[in-house]
This record gives C-alpha cells, sequence and structure tokens, in this order.
C-alpha cells in the first residue's frame, strides 16, 4: 500500500511561480509531481525543480549555490523544525497550473495522480506524436490506466535494458502547431537529439504529413525496424542524392533565383548582380548562357588590355584616337619603341577609341564565372527538381542527401519552391499544395547568423510567415548560440537536451522558461532526456525520448564492431 498522506509546509514563495516546502516523512524526488489542494486556486499541479536534505551534522554548512539559504533555515526554526537535531527534506517546487490567487499558506500537498498530470501534458488521440514518456511520474499513489502502456519502447540509460513504456507517454499536438509554429532541437553530440529527429520524422510518416528533410549524415533510413510493429515506413519516404539524382534545371531559374542560386558560393557584390540582370535570359540552357558569359568576359578582358595599352601611347606620345584612325609610319615606330607588339597595332587602329567605356568591369564578369564554374563542378544543375515536387504534393517524406553546399543550393531551391506553391495555393485557392514540414539537423550551418544565403533568408521568412501557410520548421543544432535570434525565438516548441558551452546555455535561458534548477541540470542530463519548453504544456516537461521504430545504421557502436572484428 502506498502511503499517500505526509506532512508538508510551505516556506516561501517567489515571483517565478516557485515554492519552497518542506516535510519531515516526505523524501523528495526531482522531477516528481505534487498537487496542492488549495482554497483559493483549487488543485495546483506542481512539479519538482531542486531538493535539499539538512544534515544534522552540517546544519551551519550550505552550498552557496543551493536555494536553500539562511532565511529558509530561520523559517524552519520559527516553524518548529530543529534541523540541528533532525533531518528535514526540502523541495523547490513549480507551479504549472494557471493560478489566480496566492497559494494557500496551510494548503495540503499530496503526490500527483495520473489523470491530474495527464490534464497538464499527455493525451491520447490521432493528432497526437508520441514522443517519450514524462519523467518524474513513478511516485504517483495510483496505477497507470492500461491504455497508456505499453505504446512504445523506452531505453534505461544506465542499465541498457530495453522495455514497453510504464509511463505517462508525452505527447504532442502537432495540430496546435498553427498556434504555436515551428520546433528546435539543441543538444550536445550524442544527447539524444538526433534519435528525437527520427522519432519526429516516423510521426510524420504515420500521419501522412509531406515533409523536406535534409540528411547530411546519410543516416535517415527508415526500412529496417527496431521492433515488431505493424508501423511500415517503406512506402511512406523517397530518397534523392543531392547532385545526382536531383538538381536544379536551369532553364526553369529567373535571374532572380540565379542571383541566390550563386550567392550559395559567395555573396555577390551589387555590380555582379546588375551585370546579371542584363545578360541573362530566362529560358536558356546552361551552355548558352556560360558561353555567352565567356564570350563577354573574353571581350571586356581584351577590351580593358588595349584600353591599356591606348593609355600608354597617349601619355608618351603625341599620338590620338579617333575611330577608324590609319596610323603613319612614324606613328606605328613610335610605338614600337613602347614596346608594343606589331600583331596590337592594327587592332588599335579600328576596333577600340579613346573614349570608348567599358559596359562591364573585369572583376564582375570573373566573380561570376568563378562561381558558375563552382556550381557546375558540384552538379548543381544537373537533373530536375520536378520528381521531388511530385513525390511531396503525394504526401511522401522526401530525404534530400548531400553534403552541405549541395544542399544549401538545391535543397534550399527546392524549399523555396515547394513554400510558394503552398503560399500561391493559400492566397489564391488554386494548384493545391500540400502544408509542409522542413526537418533539417545540423541547423547552425543553413540558419547561422553570420551566413547571408539565400537559405538563411528563406528560413527567416518562414519562421515568421510560415504558420500562416502551415510550412512550419523542426531544426536540430549541436550550437544554438550560432543559428539566427529571429529564427529560434519563432520557434515556440524547444527540446533542450544536454549542453555544456556556457554561450549555448545563456541562449536556453533567453529563450525557454526553464527554471534556475533546470538549466543548472543542462549539462548532466541523460542520453535521451530533454527538457520540453512549449506553450503546449503550460511549463517545461522533463522527457525521457522513446526509442524509433526504426533502426539508425549508426546505431551499432563502432568500437564494439572493431573489437568484435579483431577477436
Amino acid at each position: 500500500m502506498v502511503k499517500t498522506e505526509y506532512d508538508f509546509v510551505i516556506l516561501e514563495e517567489n515571483i517565478n511561480n516557485e515554492l519552497v516546502i518542506a516535510s519531515l516523512d516526505y523524501v523528495f524526488t526531482k522531477d516528481e509531481y505534487l498537487v496542492i489542494e488549495c482554497v483559493h486556486n483549487g488543485k495546483v499541479l506542481t512539479r519538482v525543480t531542486g531538493v535539499y536534505n539538512t544534515n544534522r551534522l552540517l546544519a551551519a554548512l550550505n552550498s552557496e549555490n543551493s536555494f536553500v539559504d539562511g532565511k529558509i533555515i530561520a523559517r524552519l526554526f520559527e516553524l518548529g523544525y530543529d534541523c540541528s537535531a533532525e533531518e528535514v527534506h526540502i523541495a523547490r517546487i513549480k507551479i504549472l497550473s494557471n493560478t489566480r490567487h496566492a497559494i494557500q499558506s496551510t494548503a495540503r500537498i499530496r503526490p500527483a495522480k495520473h489523470e491530474e498530470i495527464l490534464e497538464f501534458a499527455s493525451g491520447n488521440n490521432d493528432t497526437e506524436f508520441i514522443l517519450g514518456e514524462i519523467t518524474g511520474v513513478n511516485n504517483t499513489p495510483d496505477e497507470l490506466p492500461d491504455n497508456f502502456k505499453n505504446k512504445f519502447y523506452v531505453k534505461n540509460t544506465w542499465t541498457g535494458n530495453v522495455s514497453l513504456n510504464q509511463s505517462l507517454p508525452l505527447n504532442f499536438d502537432f495540430t496546435k502547431l498553427v498556434e504555436y509554429p515551428h520546433v528546435l532541437f539543441a543538444g550536445s553530440s550524442g544527447s539524444g537529439k538526433s534519435t528525437l529527429l527520427r522519432v519526429f520524422i516516423e510521426e510524420l510518416m504515420l500521419t501522412g504529413l509531406p515533409a523536406i528533410v535534409f540528411d547530411v549524415h546519410s543516416e535517415f533510413d527508415f526500412d529496417k525496424l527496431n521492433f515488431d510493429t505493424q508501423a511500415n515506413f517503406t512506402d511512406r519516404y523517397v530518397v534523392f542524392e543531392v547532385g545526382k539524382n536531383v538538381g536544379i534545371k536551369f532553364e526553369n531559374l529567373t535571374t532572380h533565383s540565379l542571383i541566390d542560386i550563386l550567392n550559395t558560393v559567395s555573396e555577390l557584390t551589387e555590380a555582379m548582380q546588375a551585370v546579371l540582370y542584363q545578360i541573362h535570359k530566362t529560358g536558356e540552357s546552361l551552355e548558352e548562357f556560360k558561353q555567352r558569359l565567356e564570350n563577354i568576359y573574353s571581350y571586356t578582358k581584351a577590351q580593358s588590355y588595349y584600353q591599356n595599352l591606348q593609355k600608354q601611347i597617349i601619355k608618351n606620345t603625341s599620338i590620338k584616337f579617333f575611330p577608324g584612325k590609319i596610323f603613319s609610319k612614324s606613328e606605328i615606330e613610335e610605338m614600337k619603341n613602347l614596346d608594343i607588339s606589331e600583331e596590337d597595332i592594327p587592332i588599335l587602329t579600328t576596333a577600340f577609341s579613346s573614349k570608348s567605356t567599358k559596359e562591364f568591369t573585369l572583376s564582375s564578369l570573373k566573380g561570376i564565372l568563378w562561381r558558375l564554374q563552382q556550381l557546375i563542378a558540384k552538379n548543381v544543375f544537373c537533373g530536375s527538381e520536378i520528381e521531388v515536387i511530385k513525390e511531396l504534393r503525394k504526401g511522401k517524406t522526401i530525404i534530400l542527401r548531400g553534403n552541405i553546399f549541395s544542399l544549401k543550393a538545391i535543397g534550399g531551391f527546392i524549399i523555396k519552391k515547394a513554400y510558394y506553391f503552398r503560399k500561391n495555393f493559400v492566397e489564391n485557392n488554386n494548384n493545391f499544395f500540400p502544408p509542409f514540414f522542413i526537418v533539417i539537423d545540423e541547423a547552425q550551418n543553413f540558419a547561422s547568423k553570420e551566413g547571408n544565403n539565400y537559405i538563411e533568408k528563406l528560413l527567416e521568412e518562414i519562421a515568421e510567415e510560415g504558420r500562416k501557410y502551415c510550412v512550419f520548421y523542426i531544426l536540430a543544432t549541436l550550437r544554438p548560440s550560432r543559428l539566427r535570434d529571429n529564427i529560434i525565438a519563432q520557434a515556440q516548441n524547444k527540446f533542450m537536451f544536454r549542453l555544456v558551452r556556457q554561450t549555448d546555455i545563456e541562449v536556453v535561458k533567453k529563450e525557454t522558461d526553464l527554471t534556475t534548477d533546470e538549466i543548472s541540470r543542462l549539462p548532466y542530463l541523460e542520453n535521451g532526456q530533454c527538457f520540453v519548453s512549449s506553450p503546449l504544456f503550460q511549463s517545461s516537461v522533463l522527457l525521457c525520448v522513446r526509442l524509433p521504430w526504426t533502426k539508425s545504421p549508426y546505431s551499432r557502436n563502432p568500437l564494439l564492431e572493431y573489437i568484435g572484428s579483431v577477436r
């Protein structure tokens, strides 16, 4: 029989929706859920964020980082607790329910029941993604209802044992993204964010929601199953190798789109953009454009060369230039004395005048040509994006596999095209195009605050406007401090895994509702654990991510693989 009645006392209430409570007979556990039965507010759900025990042998000592200070100890003595003679269990708890009045100091406190936690952070319907289980519900006095058990598999980090869930699921209602758009995962390498990314992609496929996934590490295959399940992912996704069987059809590029693509290599100057608007013709082939660009470059280079010769001649002789001029023998001799070759002199007589102006600068043409050659070398213009768009229209998940550069150029172009198809449908109600998700791992390479490529500008636009068109991004990053501020801010649903760099932790402090205690735990979270900061759950939740139904190609420890091969 689980004991349900304990003696609690409220010691302190602060402005951050937190309380400090104490008990002699109840040992608090981090992340567990408690209910305060308050006359003024009704049942108030709370979660333990910090724990502390007074030690009668070390009552005078106190960590400077602890929430228990001299004021708390003094308050205990006022209430009749003798910290020098008895052990007192103290907890800081976070209020999760909406309260309109101050918490009653004499309110009854007890462990929460499953149904009370369920109202706060879980559900069981077809519009929800099953992400894992809520940590901290093991102390509940009642039994978990059967319809929430055995839904998915979880792994014990310490023992390595895998079992079906016996704790309350954390479900994510994807229909709420219309109100609270976009998702961000942040965590160090090995913290579990790629696992949650795979879980999200599986859930998207199971619900038939189309997505474009950037696969930098060639890890998103969904054919091999981890467990026996009726789920079948084989027909729900299509893999494209960017630069091989998918690319950009040059003939379909507008001048503006071409500028975007060239900017992927290196940002174009205003002069280069002006040149492109003059020389590019929509609908022409890559070969035609490249040949014209090379011809203009060669002509301009020659023009520059002969104009420099003209300047040299004018400066050092009395020779004058005008169109159609024929040089006398003495003038020819004068030019030879300046080391000007006989081959160049006839051209000077007819092709160039001293007042000729250069239509294009040599440096601008050279810069455009170099960028174009880089794109050609990376096979950016091989194939077409048409098949990707077709599969997306069918509700498939599109896996775009390739290196960062190719994904920026080709993947960014595909996202932009799909986004404007969707935008056109919503605004003009013609040519149906489905809502879709953009899933990007290593997002710091595609939405960097230092970068200025068109994919970064596109993600900025989607961050602000995507909600209106039901286009959402799910980004995962090692370094949240390197992401664009607006892209972080517009992600209403944040999943914070283990982070160790102070600059990254500062971003979490600024952009989430995590408490001081929760922030301090970020460097020590176990693999697969994360704090969820989302309006969907009223307050932060500690999630243990479920195991994916499908197997990653990198799921086996390579060191064990090597040892096995040697032995």
